[in-house]
């Protein structure tokens, strides 16, 4: 079986009374002791690895600032939720893969496995994260200021983390029953089978987004982490997120008036935009005095409260579109230059895209951007999974509950 043995030299064969630190040294008879009992220690290592990664999380969030309560709160709950799952997942791969070249694991087996291979990962994180308390704000988590804190807390994860790869592969060896060679075989296969899953569901089905800027106020704002429906308009040449070198649409399927889209700009197919759709192919677009016309024929514009936001008061309107759809726009600053425009011809296979915070927005009035090709659409904009406030010059960031699970009007 590979030229390998299944034992380690120098393992103690016996009961270990702390496995948390016996695992470090010998994993696999560890694994098998744990295996022949009732693993007590399983749950607890799955939350203690959930607890070290939720700081991560934040830092990936927050470049800086304080961090409510109720914001570490949510990514602890957010943690100990998706890393179960991603260690099943992880774990069944590599038991369906391992079982193609000659394994004879468990599912239940190479769970224990993956999660006994985390008391590294745990050390390393809480470690990095001692050492960077002194350091100032996440940032120094990735050495951009080149503080010694932040070198070494690189240093401990980066030698932790190997540590935790040499135990991962051992652990495998011991649910499998086989040696090291087949089980570095198996983790790599799983791990590339993990990223074509993963790839598959972002450039077929949902692909998430962060909202940085504020040009769809109000119904999208800065802090906004959404998730985009792949299939509603079909797949095209930008439904990878690498793009591919195609044209046309496969299922593909039309916009309506009044969805909010994501797509590539024809003049920046680098950059992701997302905008409200106004203009089909043949119509003509034209603004006059702060107000949509649709051949030549205004939409219906009300007054609402005002909108408070994060900031100063701005004026609100509600705006319904021909087809009934309705939703609230912004007016930061009377006749500002969007507001009467020249009348547009929207050609075919093309939209006319824009921003609700109107006086905020490059969208299709402005030549930086124009008209949008039906072959650049990406998705269209389905719910808002998570929501929280930019921290600014030291003030708290802060989770927007009520922005959470719901679709934008």
């Amino acid at each position: 079986m590979d030229g390998e043995s299944n034992t380690e030299a120098g393992a103690v064969i016996g009961p270990f009374r702390y496995p948390f630190f016996s695992v470090w040294i010998w994993p696999q008879a560890t694994l098998r002791q744990i295996l022949a009992s009732r693993d007590r220690y399983i749950i607890p290592l799955m939350l203690a690895y959930s607890a070290a990664v939720a700081p991560l999380l934040m830092a990936m969030a927050y470049s800086g600032g304080a961090i409510t309560w109720d914001a570490a709160i949510f990514y602890l709950a957010l943690s100990a939720v998706v890393s179960p799952i991603v260690i099943w997942v992880q774990a069944a791969l590599v038991i369906v893969l391992g079982r193609a070249i000659g394994g004879a694991g468990r599912i239940r087996d190479m769970v224990a496995a993956v999660v006994w291979a985390l008391p590294p990962v745990i050390v390393a994180a809480l470690g990095a994260w001692l050492i960077v308390a002194v350091a100032p704000g996440f940032g120094a988590i990735a050495g951009s200021d080149g503080s010694p804190e932040a070198l070494a807390a690189i240093a401990l994860a980066t030698i932790l983390a190997v540590w935790s790869l040499f135990i991962l592969v051992r652990l495998t060896g011991a649910a499998h029953r086989f040696g090291v060679w087949r089980s570095v075989t198996a983790l790599v296969a799983a791990f590339v089978a993990l990223e074509i899953v993963t790839g598959a569901v972002r450039a077929l089905a949902f692909q998430p987004f962060h909202i940085p800027a504020g040009s769809m106020a109000p119904a999208l704002i800065p802090g906004d982490y959404l998730f985009a429906k792949k299939f509603s308009y079909g797949y095209g040449q930008y439904s990878s997120p690498l793009g591919v070198p195609a044209t046309g649409r496969v299922f593909g399927a039309e916009p309506q008036r009044g969805d909010i889209i994501i797509f590539r700009s024809a003049k920046d197919p680098g950059t992701d935009y997302v905008k409200r759709i106004v203009g089909l192919p043949g119509e003509t677009i034209q603004i006059k005095g702060g107000v949509l016309h649709i051949n030549a024929v205004a939409v219906k514009l009300e007054p609402m409260e005002d909108y408070a936001g994060e900031g100063a008061a701005i004026k609100q309107f509600r705006e319904t579109l021909p087809n009934g759809v309705s939703y609230p726009v912004l007016d930061m600053i009377s006749e500002s230059r969007g507001d009467d425009t020249k009348a547009f011809s929207v050609p075919p296979a093309s939209y006319f895209v824009l921003g609700d915070n109107c006086d905020n927005s490059a969208d299709s009035r402005y030549s930086n951007l124009g008209f949008v090709p039906y072959d650049n659409l990406i998705g269209k904009v389905s719910t808002i999974f998570f929501s929280s406030s930019a921290p600014n010059d030291g003030a708290q960031a802060e989770v927007r509950w009520g922005r959470m699970f719901r679709s934008p009007q």
